[in-house]
């Protein structure tokens, strides 16, 4: 069997993430980029991009091609993929991937590409728990039912799979963990130092001392510190400005969510301090704590 060509899927309007996810850097590379390079090492070839602006995307390290069929989402790129597949009688097969996976594994994609899974298949589909068609090798046999379902107005990549002769192969839960959100990249940078400081410690510092707590509003309703600033952690890479200062003290619940949130602080430049137990040892020192939302007036406990 021929080696698969590969396709990143770069289209799409990525309104949740506000920016090109194509070209959001994970570990300093782009994600289409980190895609590719795991395609290439995989075995695909050749491996192109479909979708966006190729003048937009022109610092990635893949050729682009326009999408022929922009806004009608993933399938609409899946059918492109096999129709630029079809114009090169040497290959029968393309691995599609969506741009979005920057923890995609060689082990995951060289997985679906064993010659034996696409016997008498049309696509051969990665699934965890369900089905994942974000990264699928579809036959070139499949094109015509492709082409026919799309101009019926079908633009659903796993009813156009299940209309199909499929396998579905299972791979990582991991390796296909996708970004759509900002804050889906919390925790997933790269490690860095992050120092913490005692709820007692930071009591003493008084009022003067800058905290941002990162819970939901329904929990600094229950009690927070006074003082305290409300950033829920999902808002926290489009409310950097919060952790101006020098440095900025982070409290959560327990510490889990406020050490995410320093991490990307840092990463970013800014000072974060992670209150070492959160809320839970706020509270268990016998702390001051108030209640009330984040825009009416509290009422202060012991």
């Amino acid at each position: 069997m021929t080696p698969a060509a590969g396709v990143v899927l770069t289209g799409g309007e990525s309104r949740r993430m506000g920016r090109n996810k194509a070209l959001v850097e994970v570990d300093g590379v782009p994600m289409a980029d980190r895609v590719a390079g795991v395609l290439r090492a995989a075995g695909c070839t050749p491996v192109l991009a479909i979708g966006g602006d190729p003048r937009e995307l022109a610092t990635l390290h893949v050729p682009v091609v326009p999408d022929r069929y922009p806004g009608e989402g993933p399938l609409g790129g899946v059918l492109h993929a096999l129709e630029v597949l079809a114009a090169d009688p040497a290959a029968d097969r393309v691995l599609v991937a969506a741009c979005d996976l920057p923890d995609l594994t060689v082990e995951s994609v060289a997985e679906l590409l064993v010659p034996a899974h696409g016997e008498s298949v049309d696509v051969v589909v990665a699934a965890t728990d369900r089905m994942q068609p974000a990264l699928a090798v579809w036959s070139a046999d499949a094109l015509p039912a492709v082409r026919r379902r799309f101009e019926l107005g079908e633009r659903a990549v796993h009813r156009m799979v299940r209309e199909l002769r499929h396998a579905t192969i299972t791979v990582d839960a991991v390796a296909l963990r996708n970004v759509n959100r900002p804050d889906d990249l919390l925790g997933r940078l790269p490690g860095v130092g992050i120092t913490e400081i005692t709820v007692q410690d930071l009591a003493a510092l008084g009022p003067a001392a800058r905290i941002v707590d990162v819970r939901e509003p329904h929990e600094w309703a229950v009690g927070h510190v006074a003082h305290a600033e409300l950033v829920p952690l999902a808002s926290v890479p489009e409310r950097l400005d919060a952790f101006d200062g020098a440095p900025t003290y982070v409290i959560c619940r327990s510490g889990g969510r406020s050490a995410k949130a320093c991490e990307f602080v840092l990463a970013n430049g800014g000072e974060a301090v992670n209150v070492f137990g959160g809320m839970i040892a706020w509270a268990d020192a016998g702390l001051p704590i108030e209640t009330g939302d984040a825009t009416g007036s509290g009422t202060t406990g012991g």
